[in-house]
């Protein structure tokens, strides 16, 4: 009875994530005037509570016939998460590989080459990241990204662009970096992996990388002034321009990327030049507090 057990709290706290996901959309506007820092925890909460099952007492799954169709769900359910899973490991593998072997074919030349890695590791200086970072320039890559958990590595394709352009794009990924916005997105798989038949799930977890792609826009511009903030939104314009004339995108969860798609890297683009949303501390906090005590507000 363990596995219908499960299979049940899941089902419940996947419903419920549901209504309170619809909720929090029908309120968009008023959750917009938050910081996509604030979005972005409370995102990680709601993923973290639906990783938890909810606490199931004495629940009567009806006679024989309906306890059998019980434990088959569950084994679907099981099945269906361990196959979501694994696939998109084989899919984040074979894109390593597939950039690995990028690195063995360059257009660039020697010289080209040395200046990306010079202005890479300036930027890695500057932001003071002791970490080994690695850089990999390939072929393969359809644009900047971040990939990697133990051993990151910030993945750019074989493409010259301006020295500013340049550091720009190496400040984001290497924000990521920072941000440990990379174990971010693997928390967000698992989460999606458990409710991998909710597809209100998928739209949570879009909404929560479109958040944390924000936050890290933010984090790149924090403190600077207007003439940054313009150079930095030309650098994603440019960025979108370019990886539409290579016609390949390998956007994937586990992956954090420099672009977006058009509607997305508008609402970026805007986002760039409001003044910083409210902190939200409170509602974090309150949101954490009823994620312990196991209570859904919908």
């Amino acid at each position: 009875m363990m596995l219908e057990r499960i299979c049940f709290s899941v089902l419940e706290s996947s419903l419920a994530a549901s209504v309170l996901y619809a909720l929090m959309m029908l309120e968009e506007g008023r959750l917009a005037k938050y910081s996509p820092r604030c979005r972005s925890a409370l995102w990680f909460i709601l993923s973290a509570r639906l990783l938890v099952p909810l606490p199931v007492g004495i629940v009567y799954f009806g006679d024989s016939f309906a306890q059998a169709k019980w434990q088959l769900l569950g084994k679907v359910w099981l099945a269906g998460m361990a196959a979501f899973f694994a696939l998109h490991l084989l899919a984040y593998y074979r894109l390593s590989r597939r950039l690995s072997r990028g690195e063995r074919h360059l257009s660039l030349s020697h010289a080209e080459q040395q200046e990306i890695r010079r202005v890479f590791y300036e930027i890695k200086s500057t932001l003071k990241i002791a970490a080994p970072v690695q850089l990999c320039i390939s072929s393969q890559a359809a644009g900047p990204m971040l990939l990697g958990f133990l051993r990151p590595k910030v993945v750019f394709p074989d493409c010259m662009l301006p020295k500013e352009n340049l550091r720009m794009i190496f400040r984001h990924e290497l924000m990521h970096y920072r941000r440990r916005d990379s174990w971010y997105r693997l928390f967000l798989l698992f989460t999606l992996s458990v409710h991998w038949f909710n597809p209100f799930l998928y739209l949570m977890v879009d909404s929560a990388t479109e958040d944390l792609e924000s936050a890290c826009d933010r984090s790149v511009i924090k403190g600077r002034d207007r003439r940054f903030v313009e150079q930095y939104a030309q650098t994603l314009l440019d960025t979108a321009k370019f990886l539409l004339e290579r016609q390949r995108r390998h956007q994937m969860l586990l992956a954090s990327c420099l672009s977006s798609s058009a509607q997305r890297l508008k609402k970026r683009l805007i986002a760039l030049f409001l003044p910083v949303g409210l902190n939200g501390r409170p509602l974090v906090l309150f949101a954490a507090v009823l994620m312990m005590l196991g209570i859904y507000i919908a």
